[in-house]
Parts: structure tokens; C-alpha cells; sequence
């Protein structure tokens, strides 16, 4: 953070603090710019440092850290002048989530498993809980058309922007699989996300045999992508030295 008000010609810092909310250990590049600069001084062009976090697996607490920039001072200043420090972090970020898939065999006695059904939440794995990009909702349709056919699986899976920042990468190519069922075939196989829309579905098929009364296999998503957040500290106050 930096102070509350900066004096013209004196020199000041900025510290940023990290923090990973994440499990997985993770490596963030910070930048840190402002919002005058130029014949002002200040920081004329982005700074920008590194740090690497551990995630928080099995533990108590999240690791954190800080991040100094600096030394800078403001020249120049006019009377009333003020100034936004403006702070970005990026990481990259490997989804993998893990849900049950159930499916009715075509003489099942008692359905154990519902031919639709939607889940949500922590039943679509931790990653879902936790990635700025997540799944958020699989809706699915199973069927099996006559005795001794593979069973037919139908899913809409919503990946939505569910953090502060934003997707740094065009788009992302998505990955669903499915235990005895393979690679399914989605369509569209990328998810782009434009301005104003920060969710999108995609529809996955995938055939499978059941042998007996009914199938329960685990159901992975998984994607790749480099993500940007934005923080803005401000006004602070600049201080014109008073000439003698």
C-alpha cells in the first residue's frame, strides 16, 4: 500500500501484499503503475517483480507474501494534485475437476442413478470452489435406447469467470473425460469469454456400455489459462512543497 499522502521530492515505496487462497502452490507476476507519471516522476513505467507462493493443502492458514517497489518521488506537483496506484497480478492456473457420473443399465430394477440431473457446488470438485474460472454447472442426460446399446450421455457443462479479474489468454481449450467413456466430444471445444458475458456452455456426448444394473465412473473437466486481477489504491494525496 502506499501512504495516505506523498510529499513533493521525497522518496516513497509501495508494498503489495500476495496471498493464494489455492491449494496448489502458485507463481504470480506483479505490476505495479500510476496514474500520472510522465513530467511528474512517480512510476514512469510499469514495475513489475515476482513471487511464489505455497498453496495450502492439508494445512491451516494461506501462505502470503510482500512485495516492495520502489524507491520514486513526485516532482512537479500542482496544488490539489492526486494519484491512483494502479496494481496487477497474474498467474497461470491448471483446472482439474472431479464429479461422479451415474448410469442407469437398461434392465436396472431400481434406478440408483437420475437420468437428469444438475450439480452444483462442492459436488463438482474443489477446483470448482476455488478457480477464478470454474465449472459451475453440469446438467446431464443419459439414456439407453434398447437392450444390449451402449448408453448415450448428454452433458451442458457452464464455465463461468466467478473471480475479480480477468482472462488474459483468447480463449481456453477444454478437456472432458469420462473412466470407461473416454474423451467425449464437446462442442465448442473453446470457451472465449467476451465483454459483459462471463459465462459460457458447452455440450459434451460420450457413449459407454453398461453391463450391469448401473455405472458410476468419475467425471474429470479440465482446462489451462492465465488470468489477470487489477487492484487500485487511491486517491492519494500529493503535497506541493511551498517555495521559500
Amino acid at each position: 500500500f502506499p501512504p495516505m499522502q506523498i510529499t513533493e521530492g521525497k522518496h516513497f515505496s509501495v508494498k503489495l501484499d500476495a496471498i493464494n487462497y489455492d491449494s496448489k502452490d502458485i507463481s504470480v507476476d506483479l505490476g505495479l503503475s500510476d496514474s500520472i507519471g510522465g513530467d511528474y516522476g512517480g512510476v514512469n513505467e510499469e514495475s513489475d517483480d515476482h513471487i511464489s507462493l505455497e498453496g495450502n493443502e492439508g494445512q491451516k492458514g494461506f501462505d502470503s507474501g510482500q512485495v516492495v517497489f520502489g524507491p520514486y518521488k513526485y516532482e512537479n506537483v500542482e496544488e490539489g494534485m492526486t494519484v491512483y496506484f494502479i496494481a496487477n497480478a497474474e498467474f497461470d492456473y491448471d483446472y482439474r475437476s472431479v464429479s461422479n457420473l451415474c448410469i442407469n443399465g437398461f434392465n436396472a430394477r431400481i434406478k440408483r442413478c437420475k437420468d437428469s440431473e444438475t450439480v452444483t457446488g462442492s459436488l463438482l470438485g474443489r477446483d470448482a470452489m476455488r478457480s477464478p474460472i470454474a465449472v459451475t454447472k453440469i446438467e446431464k442426460n443419459s439414456f439407453i435406447a434398447e437392450e444390449g446399446d451402449s448408453g448415450t450421455v448428454s452433458l451442458d457443462i457452464t464455465i463461468a469467470n466467478v473471480g475479480s479479474g480477468v482472462l488474459v489468454d483468447d480463449d481456453i481449450a477444454v478437456s472432458v473425460s469420462s473412466g470407461d467413456i473416454g474423451d467425449m466430444d464437446c462442442t465448442p471445444k473453446t470457451i472465449k469469454f467476451s465483454k459483459g458475458i462471463n459465462e459460457k456452455t458447452i455440450n459434451c456426448v460420450g457413449n459407454v456400455n453398461v453391463e450391469g444394473e448401473f455405472l458410476q465412473i468419475p467425471l474429470i473437466v479440465s482446462y489451462s489459462y492465465r488470468y489477470k486481477v487489477t487492484n487500485e489504491y487511491g486517491p492519494v494525496k500529493l503535497v506541493k512543497l511551498k517555495e521559500e
